[in-house]
């Protein structure tokens, strides 16, 4: 079980006193640091290398599309089909290394990221090469669906805010022919109980406060999609100012004690919104 580090850290600030006003014994304080252990450190240190390590890894991704991007069409159909898979493979034999050899976030966050990415990437370009058919969102839906074990498997936060992007793509584009609210449910209860995971280990933490304003964003314009494909216009100011009404609460009750506006997603773009519309 993951231990929440500002709790112990509370703990640990609050014990000295405790056994000064004789409310627990000294054996029992040096009982209890045992148990919980030294008190990590480094955490913006390991947020900044989990950050460097993600845009890197994305940019290097970007760079090799881009280079064989300027051939593609010279290539033959096998050997499009060949380079198609090779980010799905590398991306597997990344994420299977930093299991086997249990590496730490820092390098379990970009590669989870590699291979979700490889993952669009070859799905999408195989069904350009023999035009499966379909469009944006089946492909969409489709990614999501072999994506979000990912999230789990690798314990990547990175992963869900790309999935929530994908989320709200997806009903970006379906909403142009008829979003089916099934798969939106079945998306989105993929997706949950990471987040949820987050904010339960440690509500103001980098990743859960990233994932918060991702959430946001992404639910505004999944509302935004519903509206548009139902043809509800007329109640827009009504659906939003409940989205964000929904979010205020949310936040005020369950993040009031959060140290920066920023670090509140919830209530800060509940609040702002709200007093916009």
């Amino acid at each position: 079980m993951k231990k929440n580090r500002k709790a112990i850290q509370w703990l640990y600030e609050e014990m000295p006193s405790w056994v000064g006003e004789g409310l627990i014994s000294q054996d029992s304080a040096d009982k209890i640091s045992a148990h919980y252990g030294p008190l990590e450190k480094g955490g913006a240190a390991r947020t900044a290398i989990i950050t460097i390590s993600i845009f890197a890894t994305l940019m290097i991704g970007g760079g090799i599309v881009l280079v064989l991007g300027h051939n593609w069409d010279q290539l033959s159909k096998f050997a499009r089909t060949a380079i198609s898979f090779c980010p799905l493979l590398a991306g597997l034999v990344f994420c299977g290394w930093t299991l086997v050899k249990d590496k730490g976030a820092g390098l379990k966050e970009p590669a989870a990221v590699f291979l979700s990415l490889g993952l669009l990437c070859c799905l999408s370009l195989i069904g350009q090469i023999y035009q499966t058919g379909g469009d944006v969102s089946d492909l969409l839906f489709l990614w999501m669906l072999l994506a979000w074990p990912l999230i789990y498997i690798m314990g990547s936060s990175a992963a869900a805010g790309i999935c929530l992007c994908g989320l709200a793509g997806w009903a970006g584009s379906a909403a142009s022919g008829h979003l089916s609210l099934w798969k939106l449910v079945l998306l989105a209860a993929l997706l949950i109980p990471h987040i949820l995971s987050a904010f339960r280990d440690d509500r103001y933490s980098f990743r859960s406060v990233a994932l918060g304003w991702i959430s946001v964003a992404s639910s505004a314009f999944i509302v935004g999609a519903l509206v548009s494909d139902f043809n509800w216009w007329r109640f827009w100011p009504v659906a939003f100012c409940s989205l964000f009404s929904f979010f205020y609460a949310l936040g005020f009750l369950f993040c009031a004690e959060s140290p920066a506006a920023w670090r509140n997603p919830f209530r800060t773009a509940g609040a702002a919104a709200v007093s916009i519309l």
